[in-house]
């Protein structure tokens, strides 16, 4: 009897045995693979984050470049120049407000700080206007215009190349191509402007 009992005993110590170790295994094994879905989310979520970076990133320029021109089409109307000079500035100034609005609009959306005020140089801004300088001036204030919307256009294709989000490529696919005119526009004044020149 006693023997049966050890036996018993036995019996029972093995099961406990093999149920702890199995038990163990187990948690080992869902703490590991535990570990690795998290790691695997977590490499997930930080790519989602790189990828919003660099948007935000993207639309910050594009921004900024958009709130310089228009800077500088003011800068162009308070100027001694050309009435059709002056009226290509205030609609490139009214087509660039347009867009500006698109991008605070998305950028609120998406929860992105964009620039409000210009950044180009004090001297550059607040340069004493002569009337024999004006002219050269006004060419100055156009050829950073061309580059600024040259940047916005470069800026937005890169956005819609490498986003995934619906909101960020409707917004390259909207603004692009009005820039792409005033690009035109402004390119042409220059032109008209070299051309005088050498007439007279």
């Amino acid at each position: 009897m006693k023997s049966q009992g050890n036996i018993k005993s036995i019996i029972i110590m093995i099961s406990i045995t093999s149920f702890v170790s199995t038990s163990l295994t187990s948690c080992d094994w869902m703490i590991v693979n535990n570990n690795h879905n998290k790691e695997k989310v977590f490499g997930i979520n930080q790519n989602k984050v790189n990828t919003n970076k660099h948007e935000a990133k993207l639309l910050v320029m594009a921004s900024q470049n958009n709130i310089d021109a228009v800077e500088l089409c003011k800068l162009i109307r308070n100027s001694e120049t050309e009435k059709d000079i002056k009226h290509l500035a205030k609609e490139l100034q009214q087509t660039h407000i347009k867009i500006f609005n698109d991008y605070k609009e998305l950028a609120q959306e998406k929860l992105i700080s964009i620039p409000q005020h210009y950044n180009i140089e004090y001297g550059f801004v607040n340069a004493k206007l002569e009337k024999n300088k004006d002219d050269k001036l006004v060419k100055d204030y156009l050829k950073h215009i061309v580059q600024k919307i040259n940047n916005q256009i470069e800026l937005l294709n890169k956005l819609s190349k490498t986003t995934n989000n619906k909101a960020f490529s409707e917004l390259s696919k909207k603004t692009n191509p009005i820039l792409k005119l005033e690009l035109i526009k402004t390119k042409d004044m220059l032109k008209k402007l070299e051309m005088d020149k050498k007439i007279l």
